[in-house]
């Protein structure tokens, strides 16, 4: 992101380099910058990249050095997190899994699930298939949200490739988490995280703040600490799921919150996808954080 807003070209062959290593969403990441800094979309084809490079290095220095502050195409460049993912994910075998139609493209990740009690009424729709694949989980076992939200859970851990790692948070108006850390997603568990989703069951009211911390402690920003490098964190995506703004915790109050994360997670290192199911769906709450935080909204009533 820096090397794009900076128009750095000559970091595009690190950059290249950097995407034969990366997997998951930093990969995705560096085909939208090198896309932004070349004007060529590579499409993960690395040979081809280098061999372009190689022929049109020199010529897109001297273009770039006669624009300030803009990229070779010729226009300022915002970067959009959800709009690279929207770009680049042209097809399923980019995706390992998808939640409530938001694809993951990371391989570490939390799912942080509302369990409020407010959860046991029924949804009035539901997400439509993710992906093609056949899945152990077709439907939700019945029409309240909980149900739903542990059929998308359930899908999403199912469909995780083995290189992932992943955890689980749930809160209503105090939370837990399935595991002390960042689990592989091993077979072993899988069928672990699977057992703990099944037996959530509603309770309380709605405290997103201290799960959030939570959240920020497993990957790596404590509540009182600044960010930490990209390559010591342990989780580069959070998906946020609930059915209400907050009202307990240690921040109920819905500026402050927005204000308090945007000031440990600069400048959305941490993507923050947020769904929005019952009175939460047009949440200008949950909007504003994934906007803030360069994630995804989706509402479901």
């Amino acid at each position: 992101e820096a090397c794009v807003r900076g128009n750095l070209v000559e970091a595009v062959g690190a950059m290249i380099d950097a995407r034969e290593r990366e997997k998951g969403r930093l990969e995705q990441d560096l085909d939208a910058a090198l896309q932004k800094l070349t004007g060529v979309q590579f499409l993960g084809d690395l040979e081809m990249a280098r061999k372009w490079w190689e022929s049109n290095r020199e010529r897109i220095g001297a273009e770039a050095a006669t624009r300030d502050g803009s990229n070779v195409v010729g226009s300022p460049w915002t970067w959009d997190r959800a709009e690279a993912a929207s770009a680049s994910a042209d097809g399923e075998e980019r995706e390992t899994s998808a939640f409530y139609g938001i694809p993951i493209v990371s391989r570490r990740m939390l799912f942080v699930i509302d369990i409020s009690k407010s959860m046991e009424s029924p949804a009035e729709a539901k997400p439509g298939p993710t992906t093609g694949r056949r899945s152990a989980y077709p439907e939700p076992r019945s029409d309240t949200k909980i149900e739903i939200a542990k059929w998308q859970l359930h899908r999403a851990i199912e469909a995780l490739p083995d290189d992932a790692v992943f955890n689980v948070i749930v809160y209503s108006e105090s939370y837990s988490a399935w595991s002390d850390g960042m689990e592989t997603a091993s077979k072993r568990n899988k069928a672990k995280a699977h057992r703990y989703v099944d037996a959530l069951a509603p309770n309380g009211v709605t405290n997103i703040a201290d799960p959030l911390d939570e959240a920020f402690d497993l990957a790596g920003i404590s509540p009182l600490a600044g960010m930490k490098k990209a390559r010591e964190m342990a989780v580069d995506t959070i998906y946020l799921l609930s059915d209400g703004d907050p009202n307990r915790g240690r921040i109920a109050r819905l500026d402050e919150l927005l204000d308090d994360v945007t000031t440990r997670n600069p400048p959305g290192l941490i993507t923050i996808h947020c769904v929005g199911i019952g009175e939460a769906a047009g949440s200008s709450f949950l909007q504003a954080l994934a906007g803030r935080n360069r994630g995804r909204y989706v509402g479901y009533r």
